[in-house]
């Protein structure tokens, strides 16, 4: 019997975004350095080992620009919650109908300042409970970062739904023992989800 839904954020709660091309054109880099280069810090930025502020410094310093880290760090935040005013209100409904039957939470792969801001602004609060990357330390699709929430939310891997937009953390979950939802757009998400729940 399900007893948890567990929801990522990027691409099904907010839309899919990239901020690449506006924050190297910012700096004043191209775009296959920014990328190549947020590209080697991911883990570190995703574990909360390394804070944005540190990731641009480093990027600033090694490329010789003038642009202050500080400066690139509110840009990105800038663009950030820009590109996240909207949210799904059909995934929203569907989150608030489930909260009646079943343990609701995010599990969500994020950068220190980030999760900082949507903490700030009330982002999470439509779940029981939101689980960050730089918070535990762990991110997707490591199985151990679901094992963390699973212990966090007192449920059984055979009892829980994991749904997520990027295959390779829907494996990561279903490695962890979870049922899990590849997530392909809301129109087909109700009866893909119904069919894990069963019958109410």
């Amino acid at each position: 019997m399900i007893a948890a839904i567990i929801f990522d954020i990027g691409g099904i709660l907010e839309p899919s975004y990239s901020l690449v091309r506006e924050l190297s054109d910012f700096i004043g880099l191209d775009v296959d350095t920014m990328r190549d280069h947020l590209h080697r810090v991911h883990d570190e930025l995703s574990d909360g080992k390394m804070s944005l502020h540190e990731a641009y410094g480093q990027l600033v310093a090694s490329s010789g620009t003038a642009m202050p880290a500080r400066r690139a760090v509110e840009k990105h935040l800038e663009l950030y919650r820009a590109a996240t005013l909207t949210t799904d209100h059909r995934v929203l409904s569907l989150i608030e109908r489930l909260k009646h039957d079943y343990t609701v939470a995010c599990l969500t792969n994020t950068e220190v300042e980030v999760g900082q801001l949507n903490r700030q602004r009330g982002y999470f609060q439509v779940f029981h409970k939101a689980f960050l990357s730089t918070e535990i330390g762990l991110h997707k699709p490591d199985p151990r970062v679901f094992e963390y929430v699973l212990r966090d939310l007192r449920c059984g891997p055979a009892a829980a739904v994991f749904v997520d937009d990027r295959i390779e953390n829907v494996q990561g979950a279903r490695t962890a023992g979870l049922h899990a939802i590849h997530y392909e757009g809301f129109d087909s998400f109700p009866s893909a989800l119904n069919q894990v729940l069963g019958p109410a």
